[in-house]
């Protein structure tokens, strides 16, 4: 996924802005640094998510569960020279406007790769 997909959410208290690992209609990838501690643990469910793609973004918030979370290696991933970890999601519930949305961005993706 492009930089410019980003994902907003609220954990406990603290917000993440975060660049998209990965993204598609069932679920999203993030990578999370060493020092930003991802707080939560397999099965978790969180439910203040927001999918940004410029000025655009879902419509409603969305709730994902936590469904792995891969321990990364210094250096195994650019911007994480101290490891971290790379946390998967499954959404729950995704409305057909936010199921459309998130389509058109993998479409965009798909058709720039055709380019």
């Amino acid at each position: 996924v492009e930089s410019n997909v980003m994902v907003v959410m609220e954990i406990d208290g603290r917000k993440y802005r975060k660049n998209l690992a990965d993204l598609s209609v069932g679920g999203m990838a993030i990578v999370f640094t060493k020092s930003e501690r991802f707080p939560l643990q397999i099965g978790a469910i969180i439910s203040n998510i927001k999918i940004v793609v410029g000025n655009r973004n879902t419509e409603q918030r969305l709730r994902a569960r936590v469904t792995n979370i891969l321990k990364l290696t210094p250096f195994l991933v650019e911007n994480c020279p101290y490891g971290g970890d790379r946390v998967s999601f499954q959404f729950l519930g995704l409305n057909r406007m936010n199921y459309n949305f998130i389509e058109d961005i993998i479409m965009s993706h798909l058709n720039l790769l055709k380019a």
